[in-house]
């Protein structure tokens, strides 16, 4: 019979060759030949935690507790186990255990911190990785955790620091590149982050997460041809990255190659972001196949206020295609919708849905229809405003004795691009010329800017009278033009057929493409856009001397 190091060597290079099986059948023999080691109990709960068998795992460890009380290994792994298992709370009490029997265990420190993560307690988890350090100050891991957590603490250049510094003591920490690649991204520091990402695709070439960011960075970049190749290499790797086929859908959209970027945008049901709100009927999708003649189709609003007010367009060419429409709605665009031709019925969200042969959320119609660049359906107004609020609107205001200039400056804070779509209310107050009458068209002013303009009247609040959509449709309505950032109340202005100037970061979602002066949605719409992320100084020159020769032109008729 071998000796119990060769047999114990052996069973350990079978687990670390990944033959986890083989090597389960090797320890348990082994722990039958000598129950009283301690080691190959721990590496069998190791192998059986790597196999899913959880109960088996804790059992090996119970047993070799009970045979070492006070060796820290043990509780490190029941840790391990346990945070496998996706039980947070018992992996920190198993570590702290470990940390009372070695306070300088590493990786019961390192994994101590990971575990807060997943819990939020991101303090915790930098003090956690922080004692690691203390222990050993060139340990990558504890640096990679410190990134983490500084991240989510929202502490940037700090997470910069660490991950770097994990870097400069593991030169092939892949995980570390990506993390400072994203960094970087959020910081709109591109450049960085693509080097951040080919970086890591030099460690690990065939990872699709890697080019799949790196995707995003070119298309941040505007360099949209490369982006393109990134992704389908991200896709050609893993051919069920379902967020890589989405990202090359804004991709394509944003080039303008509208057929192919609608036919891959239906994979966003497949990702986890749009997973919560997919919705399951046992109707057929339209998408396009078969007449609408005499048939009813259900539509429904997905996403944001803008999307649906943009989309519900195409409502009106089902109707005209012999369709009878449904639609279902948001409260708070419902009085709105009502203007909308072609709609045979309204309905709230939440009501009970009518019979219909066919359902489509109203970002697929797209694809029904067949729209290319050519044929976007853009005749406006397709929303009207209601003419007796309009009238209530104008009595507000008073006497028109200069221009009227509508604005809109920010968006939902929770939008994940607000940083740069939102602009701070003083800053674009400091590019608007006098001469004319500003009217905020905001339901909600950001405590930051409503203390910079609480004592100053250059211009008109009108929050608490904006209750819905149709109520600023009509403020709307009553004014000469249209100033916003791309957030829902373009799409309003725009829908209404009202002058409208949308001011766009460097990086614009995919329905304003790029380098265009004027929308392929909206024909009464001008856009603005940045030169450079972030700083907003030269186009709001531009939009101040426009402004100005506006002034001009009406002082001049």
């Amino acid at each position: 019979m071998q000796d119990f190091e060769t047999r114990f060597r052996e069973a350990r290079g079978l687990q670390e060759a990944g033959l986890y099986s083989e090597a389960k059948a090797e320890y348990e023999k082994i722990v039958l030949d000598y129950p009283n080691r301690l080691g190959p109990l721990q590496l069998l709960a190791w192998v059986n935690s790597q196999l899913g068998l959880w109960p088996e795992s804790i059992d090996s460890l119970s047993k070799a507790i009970e045979l070492s009380p006070n060796d820290p290994h043990s509780y490190y792994i029941m840790g391990v186990v346990m945070c496998k298992f996706g039980s947070w709370v018992a992996g920190i009490e198993c570590f702290d255990r470990a940390l009372d029997l070695n306070p300088n265990h590493l990786d019961a420190l390192c994994d101590r911190g990971s575990a807060q993560l997943e819990l939020k307690q991101f303090d915790s988890a930098l003090a956690s990785y922080k004692c690691a350090l203390t222990v050993n100050n060139k340990y990558a891991a504890a640096y990679f955790g410190c990134g983490n957590a500084l991240s989510e603490l929202r502490r940037s250049d700090e997470a910069i620091e660490c991950f770097s510094a994990a870097i400069s003591h593991n030169p092939s920490y892949y995980e570390a590149y990506i993390n400072l690649g994203n960094i970087y991204h959020e910081e709109g520091s591109f450049e960085k982050a693509l080097k951040c990402f080919e970086k890591a695709i030099s460690i690990e070439p065939n990872d699709s997460l890697a080019h799949a960011n790196r995707s995003i960075q070119l298309k941040y970049l505007h360099r949209l041809d490369e982006s393109l190749a990134s992704i389908d290499i991200a896709i050609s790797l893993k051919p069920e990255y379902y967020d890589a086929y989405w990202n090359r859908a804004l991709t394509h959209l944003l080039m303008g190659h509208l057929k192919q970027g609608f036919r891959d945008y239906q994979y966003r049901w497949e990702t986890m972001h749009f997973q919560p709100i997919k919705r399951n009927f046992h109707q057929p999708i339209w998408l396009g196949e078969g007449s609408l003649e005499g048939k009813t189709v259900f539509i429904f609003n997905e996403q944001g206020y803008g999307d649906s007010i943009q989309f519900c367009r195409y409502a009106t060419l089902a109707k005209k295609a012999g369709a009878s429409v449904i639609y279902e709605v948001e409260d708070a665009l419902l009085p709105l919708f009502a203007t909308l031709d072609g709609v045979d019925r309204l309905i709230k969200v939440g009501e009970r849905i009518p019979k219909c042969d066919y359902y489509c959320p109203s970002m697929s119609l797209p694809i029904g229809f067949g729209t290319d660049i050519n044929s976007v359906p853009c005749s406006v107004p397709y929303l009207h405003a209601d003419e007796e609020k309009i009238r209530t609107w104008e009595n507000k205001l008073g006497v028109r004795k200069r221009p009227r200039i509508g604005l809109c400056w920010s968006g939902s804070s929770t939008h994940r691009g607000d940083k740069r779509r939102s602009i701070p209310l003083i800053e674009l107050f400091s590019y608007l010329p006098a001469g004319f009458e500003y009217v905020s068209l905001q339901r909600e002013i950001r405590e930051s800017d409503n203390f910079d303009f609480k004592n100053r009247s250059e211009i008109k609040f009108f929050t608490q009278d904006l209750i819905d959509f149709s109520d600023t449709a009509a403020l709307a309505s009553t004014l000469d033009l249209v100033i916003t950032v791309d957030t829902s109340i373009a799409h309003l202005a725009g829908a209404l057929g009202l002058d409208t100037w949308v001011l766009l970061p460097h990086a614009p979602d995919w329905r304003w493409m790029l380098a265009r002066e004027h929308s392929i949605w909206y024909p009464t719409m001008k856009l603005y856009r940045q030169e450079k992320d972030r700083d907003w100084s030269s186009c709001l020159v531009k939009l101040g001397q426009d402004l100005s020769n506006f002034l001009l032109d009406r002082s001049n008729p």
